[in-house]
């Protein structure tokens, strides 16, 4: 990575070499990159997420069934907001590295009936199908794209 820096500083300073980096050089720079930046995303989000999930999250409690790793069913008494499609769902994870991971909520259902919104009022058994691995062993909050927090 020196030789990338050292590089800019000449091309900026106009120095110019004629030892340009080789094809060999540039790919192995573009495959670290490659897997440098989302590895630093995912980190980066999950740090994030779990402020976001401290001052706005809603606690709905460990799951009572995982299917396919991507449908979480989960028992809901009256929360203070509805849920609703588009919502994130956050899971706190065991993983040290990467304590919380989230995603949309793409479909929900009570009872196999689908619906776009479940009202802050319901007391149910629901599903919820997301965007990221769900494990059993998560607890899980709900995030709102439509609500302040306020």
């Amino acid at each position: 990575m020196d030789d990338l820096a050292e590089r800019r500083n000449e091309v900026a300073h106009g120095n110019i070499s004629d030892d340009i980096l080789s094809n060999e050089w540039l790919i192995e720079y573009i495959e670290f990159f490659e897997a440098y930046g989302p590895a630093l995303y995912e980190v980066t989000m999950s740090e994030a997420l779990q402020y976001d999930t401290k001052y706005r999250g809603i606690e709905l409690g460990q799951p009572i069934k995982i299917y396919k790793n991507y449908i979480v069913c989960i028992s809901i008494k009256n929360i203070p907001i509805p849920i609703k499609v588009g919502d994130i769902l956050v899971a706190k994870t065991t993983n040290k590295l990467l304590p919380f991971i989230a995603g949309d909520i793409q479909e929900i259902q009570i009872d196999k009936i689908p619906y776009k919104e479940i009202s802050s009022n319901t007391s149910a058994d629901i599903a919820m199908k997301i965007t990221f691995k769900a494990k059993q062993n998560q607890s899980f909050f709900l995030i709102s794209k439509y609500h302040s927090g306020s």
